[in-house]
């Protein structure tokens, strides 16, 4: 791989690092062609290191491979992007990658000890794992979201943890979205981590589409037949999704809480305190099991309305607890004027949560559709930047966020491009990335 970068950028050859292609920004678009560096190959799980709890692996290893084989041992990275079955440990660095059960494990970043990357020149680098490094800059904070314009990844020591021992699945309705956010956030004031924590607007609650309505959804309520015809209304007709939200009664929230038995039944109870507090309905330990059972299935279900000769996609950001409801209600008005839109909040963290939407439109012709798309995504990211939220907290930037990012970092892009420059003279990794 060093030869095949050395030569690429003598000769000025673009290449483009490629996991499992999972990313959904156009993080690996050949925007002046070149070669694609597929990493598949690089896939060994090199060892466990159990008194560390620490997990040497390869770049190309599948996520839900390493997943099996940690917990063949007894052990689990935490880690659980929707994406687990297609993508890789290099994409999760790569992307800054976070999964369902970060408010527990943290994300890819919290994850990564040490890394070994071969810079754009061809010239291998290794940083060691250790617990933290006060050794200057930490170049595993640099590498992780630099989306293969600073190095390519080959390999990554990850820190990993026992199996847990126990697990509870918790249930509830909260009167509206506020009051969910409040009582999540009294969790996390308090000290507790649950491992997941979703709770799903009024549309979301309804349609089930994330499995908000943990079985319950639109397509129980109606019948399939109904559901595919209020479907077709919703995509043509977005403004018209508030008298959908009427049927919806309230917010439906699934929770996960592991680890020690003992931790685990406090941690539940906190939780149950909470959402009491807030006169939340407590629906049982079903819906949060079912979501558990198919939690990937998500990632699937897209493809119906794009045979229903429409869009869908989602935007994800973050911000922080006094901002978080602003920011709903902002980019889901942005979005509401061109496209369906429902949301559901998680990745939570004691001074803010990610929102993370989902939008869905039929235009009625290909050329329409392209339009609207774009509306949508300029609309949405506008309303996040300017009530306070980040534009993206786990799907990157590629290409589809460049012009956002620019915003976001105001003088420190062109800082971002000196640093690319420095490692990268010839400019032959992953142009065009990162606004770069």
């Amino acid at each position: 791989m060093a030869a095949v970068l050395e030569a690429c950028a003598e000769h000025g050859v673009p290449v483009v690092p490629y996991g499992g292609g999972s990313g959904v920004c156009g993080g690996v678009v050949p925007v002046r062609g070149g070669v694609a560096l597929d990493l598949k190959r690089l896939d060994r799980i090199r060892g466990l290191r159990e008194t560390a709890l620490l997990c040497e692996v390869e770049a190309g290893v599948i996520g839900s491979h390493l997943e099996g084989w940690l917990g063949e041992r007894g052990y689990t990275l935490g880690h659980f992007p929707s994406s687990i079955a297609c993508s890789t440990v290099g994409g999760w660095i790569a992307a800054r990658s976070s999964g369902q059960a970060s408010t527990r494990y943290g994300s890819i970043e919290h994850l990564v000890a040490g890394l070994e990357v071969v810079l754009p020149t061809g010239e291998l680098a290794v940083l060691r794992p250790v617990p933290r490094t006060a050794a200057g800059i930490d170049w595993r904070n640099v590498l992780c979201g630099s989306e293969g314009l600073f190095g390519v990844v080959t390999r990554a020591w990850l820190r990993v943890q026992p199996v847990p021992a126990a697990r509870r699945f918790l249930a509830f309705r909260f009167p509206d979205f506020d009051a969910g956010l409040d009582a999540m956030r009294r969790v996390l004031r308090r000290g507790y981590r649950p491992a997941v924590m979703r709770l799903y607007d009024p549309l979301d609650t309804l349609v089930g589409v994330s499995g908000g309505g943990g079985g319950a959804g639109m397509v129980a309520q109606l019948g399939r037949a109904a559901f595919e015809r209020a479907r077709a209304l919703l995509l043509a007709h977005p403004r018209w999704a508030w008298l959908a939200e009427l049927a919806a009664g309230g917010c439906h929230a699934v929770v996960v809480c592991e680890g020690e038995a003992p931790l685990v039944a406090l941690e539940a109870e906190v939780v149950h305190e909470e959402a009491r507090r807030a006169q939340a309905f407590d629906a049982g330990p079903g819906p949060a099991r079912r979501w558990f059972e198919h939690r990937y299935a998500i990632s699937f279900k897209g493809s119906a309305v794009f045979a229903a000769g429409g869009f869908v996609d989602t935007l994800e950001v973050a911000a922080p607890w006094d901002r978080i409801g602003e920011v709903y209600r902002a980019v889901r008005e942005a979005i509401a004027a061109h496209a369906v839109t429902l949301a559901h909040a998680s990745h939570l963290y004691p001074e803010g949560c990610s929102v993370y939407f989902t939008f869905a439109a039929a235009t009625g012709s290909v050329k329409q559709d392209e339009a609207c798309y774009e509306r949508v995504w300029r609309a949405g990211l506008a309303a996040a930047r300017e009530h306070g939220a980040t534009i993206s907290h786990h799907h990157g930037v590629g290409l589809l966020k460049a012009q956002a990012l620019r915003e976001e970092l105001g003088p420190l892009h062109a800082a971002l491009g000196r640093v690319k420059a420095a490692l990268d003279p010839h400019g032959v990794l992953n142009p065009g990335k990162l606004g770069l």
